[in-house]
């Protein structure tokens, strides 16, 4: 019994992790074509600690922070640092990162 329960855990697990539609790279996923968001986010190592980074972090001048960011952002999903764009949203607060994914082949 014990392993038909791990046998389900584990094929669930498998099951969510998949990344259906777009492009991915890993685990990493922006969609495809040209796309902005205020919500770029992406896991990375920083001195050994896993770290998530979001370009709108409201504890960062978003002016200074905003196109580096974008530019790592599609890094992450596999893409050039050309392939991407960031500017201060008219909040002032946030960050708008436009990322143009050209790698998704036919869809």
């Amino acid at each position: 019994m014990i392993y038909r329960i791990l046998a389900v855990t584990f094929l669930a697990g498998f099951i969510a992790a998949q990344n259906f539609g777009g492009q991915s790279f890993g685990n990493n996923f922006i969609p495809c074509g040209f796309v902005c968001t205020r919500t770029a986010a992406f896991t990375t190592t920083i001195d050994g600690v896993n770290t998530r980074a979001t370009c709108s972090d409201s504890n960062a001048d978003v002016n200074v922070r905003c196109n580096s960011c974008c530019q790592s952002y599609a890094l992450w999903g596999g893409l050039s640092t050309s392939n991407a764009a960031g500017f201060p949203a008219s909040d002032g607060r946030t960050c708008v990162c436009c990322v143009n994914n050209n790698q998704c082949r036919g869809r």
